[in-house]
């Protein structure tokens, strides 16, 4: 189903900005600050989506911050394209990064922060690259289903104030439901 009347592309956001006549955009406001975004490792595991703070969805993301990247599933075994394909695409190398899980009531959060180093590709092989050690071990299920990109992810103590913005984006005015969201 699809909810807007256009679809946006990035090859179709590079046609807009190249068609539009010299100075257009001079007053733009520069914003200097990294986009920052909420990254879920949103994978299935025997066609069932690992749930929030499972022990495998727990393994995966520390997984994922090892190796360097984030990765999610991202199309359907039939070609459908899933929604956070989209989400993906608007991601750009010096994005900031998070990933986490747990809670800071429970004491059994952990936070990754990250400078995004890539945009996000495909899986190309059926198997899991060995360069990928640490998801190799934990997440063996179809990887030419999934995406990723390099992240170059760091532990931080998780905040009360990232806590809120990681959990809340929607009090921030982003959207509140996907695997790839804007938080800041």
């Amino acid at each position: 189903m699809q909810t807007s009347l256009f679809k946006v592309t990035r090859s179709s956001v590079e046609e807009f900005l190249s068609s539009a006549p010299p100075g257009a955009f001079e007053d733009a406001e520069e914003n200097s600050s990294p986009r920052h975004f909420k990254m879920m490792c949103n994978v299935d595991v025997n066609r069932k989506r690992s749930t929030r703070n499972s022990p495998l969805s727990k393994s995966i993301v520390d997984a994922c911050a090892k190796d360097g990247i984030h990765l999610s599933h991202a199309f359907g075994e039939n070609g459908e394209v899933w929604r956070c394909y989209e989400e993906a695409m608007i991601i750009q190398p010096g994005d900031i990064a998070h990933m986490y899980y747990g809670d800071l009531s429970k004491n059994n959060s952990k936070h990754y922060v990250g400078t995004v180093l890539t945009t996000y590709e495909k899986f190309s092989t059926p198997a899991i690259p060995d360069e990928f050690s640490a998801i190799k071990k934990v997440w063996i299920h179809d990887p030419m289903y999934a995406i990723f990109c390099k992240v170059d992810w760091k532990e931080v103590p998780m905040t009360t104030d990232d806590e809120y913005m990681l959990k809340n984006p929607g009090k921030n005015g982003f959207k509140v439901q996907g695997t790839i969201l804007r938080v800041k």
